[in-house]
């Protein structure tokens, strides 16, 4: 059986670790004039784990004491550390992938039967305001994913955070991605709503978005997600 690994992809998002203790910093000089920078490695006390894809294009293998300007940085609002990942529309895109991100991606890979567990606290500052809303990939950012090369590489689980332009609330749903060899249908989604619609609610044309969901979750709003997979149940 071939390994699973887990990935955070992200457009631009804030996550935080907030059960860590650890606050520790790190000084060019012991000058009082320098500025000190606190790295996501302080933040999120187990980087060491991770390596990293920015929208520059650099690949990245040790986070500890690593950050960049613009695509992997520490943001405080006022009373809590925040982990940014950032990359524009424009951003460079990987070999396997039209789309642009700043990912992190685990070292190590694990079978579903071994299982592990995926976390995030987060809010989402920004998705793109141009596209096509009846296409359903339009105004959204995928914000935790499970990777695989298991099942013809199918991509077992992506959570997107989706806003059309004008509307205050966005959506959180889940995909589960079915990719099945000798068919004649081709790689579809089976979509789930947490937070407001799901992946197949589009506009009725280009411009014309549909009903801004009751239920959902607004940028800068921080939500909680977690995912379990347990002797290769998800």
């Amino acid at each position: 059986m071939k390994n699973i690994a887990f990935t955070i992809l992200t457009l631009l998002l804030l996550i935080s670790c907030k059960d860590n203790a650890k606050n520790t910093s790190e000084t060019t000089s012991k000058s009082e004039t320098e500025v000190q920078i606190k790295y996501p490695s302080d933040v999120i006390p187990f980087m060491e784990k991770w390596k990293i894809l920015l929208g520059d294009g650099t690949h990245v293998d040790d986070l500890v004491n690593y950050h960049k300007d613009g695509f992997f940085y520490v943001e405080n609002d006022g009373t809590t550390d925040w982990v940014v990942y950032k990359t524009p529309n424009s951003g460079i895109t990987s070999r396997t992938s039209s789309n642009t991100r700043t990912e992190l991606g685990e070292k190590a890979h694990w079978i579903p039967e071994t299982g592990g567990k995926l976390t995030g606290t987060l809010k989402v500052q920004h998705v793109s305001t141009t596209g096509d809303a009846t296409k359903a990939s339009s105004y959204s950012v995928v914000i935790g994913q499970i990777h695989s090369d298991e099942g013809h590489e199918n991509e077992p689980l992506k959570i997107y955070y989706k806003k059309f332009p004008g509307h205050t609330k966005g959506s959180v749903f889940w995909n589960y991605e079915i990719n099945t060899e000798g068919d004649n249908i081709g790689r579809f989604d089976y979509s789930t709503a947490v937070w407001g619609h799901d992946f197949s609610v589009v506009g009725t044309d280009a411009t014309t978005y549909p009903e801004e969901p009751k239920d959902g979750i607004a940028l800068g709003e921080e939500f909680t997600y977690e995912v379990n997979v347990y002797k290769g149940i998800m």
